[in-house]
């Protein structure tokens, strides 16, 4: 199977949403087998001359089938032999992962410019991820379709830089009671769960209703979004009435929308003084 221009794009999403995750301004690369160059996306903020790295390393991963940082002697036998012929990098450090599906290597991700190598690797390794959990969930819905339920049918891939903006709209709108511009984040059809106290909310104009008739003053304070492809998780607090509430929603996209949202709630409780040597106070 050969490596897609889409499934590259994945995970060059995957490896730039674990470097934005960690502060890190990067480049990205993604070969196929041969050690052509698939996708290759530079953060704003990366150096000049970042990329030629990246490739580097995405090429020695691809030609091994290990990591980048393993490998010993020249690189310059098939399958990428030709294009390390022809001047491509091939570096041999770490941040270089190989792509490999059913056992078959099928291209390398190699990741440069974050303040470490192990951290060039850390996001390598979250780009692959992210392929493999769009692959679990494709295949999760076709399990479905199979069992007679209702399936959505196939949506097109939306970039990772469209759904954190789309997110960003949703908790701006949110802290602002603008139910309207809040809910268009959600498809028609989405779901909505409460774990804690055991209730399901169907569709868009319902969850919408239940927040808009809340009787609380809401304001809403994000501390991080992670996330790539279609599963999302914001961590942030809820005030109700002034009152704290530790909140993480955990959002699946289906074509760019929630079709499925989970929330988990907590309360604040008071730090432990045996311990208090150990810690550091985190601002709320």
């Amino acid at each position: 199977m050969t490596l897609t221009l889409a499934e590259a794009d994945r995970i060059v999403g995957g490896a730039l949403a674990k470097a934005r995750e960690i502060h890190a301004d990067i480049s990205v690369a993604v070969c196929d087998r041969w050690g052509r160059l698939v996708a290759l996306n530079r953060m704003d903020g990366a150096y000049e001359t970042v990329n030629e790295g990246s490739i580097g390393k995405a090429i020695v991963a691809a030609g091994t089938g290990l990591p980048s940082g393993e490998v010993q002697g020249i690189v310059n036998h098939a399958p990428v032999g030709q294009v390390v012929a022809e001047g491509a990098p091939a570096l041999r450090v770490r941040g270089g992962l190989p792509i490999i599906r059913d056992g078959v290597i099928e291209g390398g991700c190699g990741v440069n410019g974050a303040p470490s190598r192990e951290q060039d690797e850390e996001c390598a390794r979250a780009g692959i991820a992210s392929l493999a959990a769009a692959a679990a969930a494709t295949h999760r819905s076709a399990g479905e379709r199979s069992q007679g339920r209702t399936a959505t049918r196939e949506a097109p891939l939306v970039a990772d830089e469209d759904i954190r903006s789309a997110l960003d709209q949703h908790w701006t709108a949110s802290d602002a009671n603008d139910f309207e511009t809040e809910h268009r984040i959600y498809r028609d059809d989405a779901i909505l769960e409460y774990p804690q106290s055991g209730e399901r909310i169907r569709g868009r104009a319902n969850i919408q209703t239940t927040r808009a008739l809340q009787p609380s003053n809401k304001r809403f304070k994000i501390r991080r979004i992670i996330g790539s492809g279609n599963l999302w998780i914001t961590e942030y607090i809820l005030y109700y009435d002034r009152r704290p509430s530790y909140t993480v929603s955990i959002m699946e996209f289906v074509g760019g929308k929630v079709a499925r949202e989970t929330q988990y709630f907590a309360d604040p409780f008071e730090a432990s003084a045996w311990r208090a040597r150990w810690v550091e106070s985190i601002e709320g």
